[in-house]
């Protein structure tokens, strides 16, 4: 007898709970794979053709890899959140917290909790959310927040990060030559420059 398995066109038909789940897995394998996403029992993978088995896989690697955009509100049992809107000036709570949550997989409804809160106000595309006043109990509902939203926000970070680590090393080179070029003259100094600029690129490294 064939069973239909049915697998989600996209990462909103699944959870971050599963997600957490295949994430505590240490060399996590396709069978792993299929029992967290598709909460599946081992005899019945098993079972499974094997042309089947590899499409279901496939399938679901390819959702959880692919590049997601950032959901900027949600609604999450029956209240809407909305994304942190000022980032720039966002406070040292905010900050402090979301960076810490994020830096592991099963802090993740933590770091919902932190970037993603109630929305108070809308006007014209415009939201202000609630000020962040520290997580609570109400972290551990996030867990069952679709997937899309929270590699959203991953992703978003992933890389912003990357954007300042790249632009921030030009950045410091830069004003440090501006600053020798003012005090001393680069034609019989520049040796000592050359090596004094390789240096502060092998330490920012």
């Amino acid at each position: 007898m064939r069973t239909k398995i049915e697998v989600p066109t996209n990462l909103s038909g699944f959870t971050l709970k599963q997600y957490q789940r295949y994430s505590r897995i240490e060399e996590p394998t396709d069978e792993d794979l299929l029992e967290c996403f598709l909460d599946l029992d081992k005899d019945f993978i098993y079972n499974i053709a094997e042309t089947s088995f590899q499409t279901l896989t496939a399938k679901i690697t390819g959702l959880i890899t692919a590049k997601i955009p950032l959901v900027h509100r949600f609604k999450h049992n029956g209240v809407e959140y909305g994304f942190e809107p000022d980032l720039d000036g966002c406070t040292y709570g905010v900050n402090r917290d979301a960076s810490t949550y994020l830096g592991d997989v099963q802090t993740y409804h933590k770091a919902l909790e932190v970037l993603y809160r109630p929305v108070v106000d809308k006007h014209k595309g415009r939201y202000t959310i609630e000020p962040y006043k520290g997580t609570t109990e109400v972290s551990e509902s996030f867990k069952d927040v679709s997937l899309d939203i929270v590699l959203g926000m991953t992703v978003f970070f992933y890389d912003l990060t990357n954007d300042l680590l790249s632009s921030i090393p030009k950045f410091l080179l830069r004003q440090v030559q501006e600053e020798l070029q003012q005090r001393q003259d680069l034609e019989k100094n520049g040796e000592h420059i050359k090596k004094f600029l390789h240096l502060l690129t092998e330490m920012l490294d």
